[in-house]
C-alpha cells in the first residue's frame, strides 16, 4: 500500500516485521505506541532501523516503548512532532533530536534519570513550540530552556522542583516567556508560587492543580499576567482568594470574559479542595448575589460561579462583585 499516509499501531506487542514498511514512502504519521509490562522482556530493545527510511515520516508516536534502550540514530530528520513519551530509561537525550530542523512537538514526560544540567539539553531545537517534560524528576529549571524562545506550550507537570518542602528550587528564571501561552504545572512540588511567573506575560493558560503549595506566597506573581484567560487551582490548599485574582485585566469585549479558540466564550478559575475526589470531579454550585454566607457581592450583579468541590475560604474578595457576566463551565 504505497499510498499510505497515516498508520496506527498502538496497544500491539510487535516483536518482528517492521521491515515491511519500508515501502510506504509516503507515510507522513506513524503511531506505534506499546502498553506493557516491565517484566515483558521478549520486546525489541531498539526502535526499528527501517524508521530512517520513511523520509516523508513528519509526525511520530512511540510513547510507552519503556524496553527501547537504542537505536535513535534511527530517527527520521524531518519530523515535525515526536513523542518518546516514556520510552527508554536514559539520563541524555537523544543526539540525533539536535539533527531535526523542523521538529516543532516534542514529548519526552517519565525521563525520571534525565539529566538537566547546563548543556544537557542543548541539543534541542529551537524550531521547537511545545515540548513536555513532565515527570522528568526536575529539581530545578533546567538553563538550556532559556534558548527556546520560540515555545509556546511548556508542560512541567509532576516535577519536586524543590530541594525541601520549604526550600523552592531555582532555575525559574530560565523560563523562555516571550511567547509561552500555555504552562501546565499541575501534581508538582512547589513550596511557593514562583515569582519569576509574572516574566511570562503572553501567559493565556496557566495549571497549578494539585500542587503542593507549602507558603501561600507569590501570588502577586498572576497580577502581571495581563492575558491569562484559564488558571486552575484545584487542591492547591488555598484558604482564601489571593488578592491578585482582582487585578487580572478584563479582556476587550464582553466585561470579564474572553473568546477562546474552542469552547465558550469565559474566564476559568478552578478550585478544589486537597485530596478530594471533587478535585478532578465538577460538582456545580450556583452562587448568586449574597447567596454566601462571609462572602461580599454586588446584590445588582448576580454572577453565576463553578466550585469544582468544597473550597475553605474565608471570604470572597471585591472584585468577584464585579463578574457579571461570567458563565459556568
Amino acid at each position: 500500500m504505497p499510498q499510505l499516509l497515516e498508520l496506527r499501531l498502538g496497544g500491539n506487542l510487535l516483536r518482528s516485521g517492521w521491515e515491511r514498511l519500508a515501502g510506504l514512502g509516503r507515510l507522513a504519521l506513524l503511531e506505534m505506541p506499546c502498553w506493557h509490562s516491565h517484566e515483558d522482556r521478549n520486546l525489541p530493545d531498539q526502535l526499528p532501523a527501517v524508521l530512517s527510511r520513511l523520509t516523508a515520516l513528519r509526525r511520530l508516536d512511540c510513547a510507552f516503548n519503556i524496553a527501547v534502550r537504542g537505536g535513535w540514530q534511527h530517527l527520521p530528520t524531518g519530523l515535525t512532532s515526536l513523542d518518546i513519551y516514556r520510552t527508554g530509561w536514559l539520563q541524555q537525550l537523544p543526539p540525533v533530536l539536535g539533527r531535526m530542523p523542523n521538529l516543532a512537538s516534542l514529548e519526552i514526560g517519565w525521563w525520571r534519570q534525565l539529566a538537566t544540567g547546563p548543556g544537557t539539553l542543548a541539543c534541542l531545537p529551537t524550531t521547537l513550540t511545545q515540548l513536555m517534560l513532565a515527570d522528568c524528576n526536575l529539581r530545578a529549571v533546567p538553563p538550556d530552556l532559556a534558548r527556546l524562545t520560540g515555545l509556546q506550550s511548556l508542560s512541567l507537570g509532576s516535577n519536586p522542583f524543590s530541594r525541601s518542602n520549604e526550600v523552592m528550587a531555582g532555575g525559574w528564571e530560565h523560563l523562555p516567556g516571550g511567547r509561552l501561552t500555555h504552562l501546565p504545572l499541575s501534581t508538582s512540588k512547589l513550596p511557593r508560587l514562583p515569582a519569576e511567573l509574572a516574566r511570562c506575560t503572553a501567559l493565556c493558560s496557566l495549571d497549578l492543580g494539585r500542587c503542593t503549595l507549602q507558603r501561600q506566597e507569590g501570588w502577586q506573581a498572576l497580577a502581571a499576567l495581563g492575558r491569562l484567560t484559564r488558571l486552575n487551582l484545584q487542591a492547591v490548599g488555598l484558604a482564601c482568594l489571593p488578592n491578585s485574582l482582582s487585578v487580572l485585566p478584563v479582556i476587550p469585549g464582553r466585561p470579564g470574559c474572553v473568546k477562546q479558540p474552542t469552547g465558550p466564550c469565559q474566564r476559568c478559575w478552578r478550585l478544589g479542595s486537597p485530596g478530594s475526589p471533587a478535585a478532578h470531579t465538577p460538582r456545580p454550585c450556583s452562587l448568586r448575589a449574597g447567596a454566601a454566607a462571609g462572602g461580599r457581592w454586588n446584590p445588582h450583579s448576580p454572577a453565576q460561579v463553578n466550585l469544582l468541590g468544597k473550597v475553605a475560604v474565608a471570604g470572597l474578595p471585591h472584585a468577584l462583585s464585579g463578574l457579571t457576566d461570567l458563565a459556568g463551565f
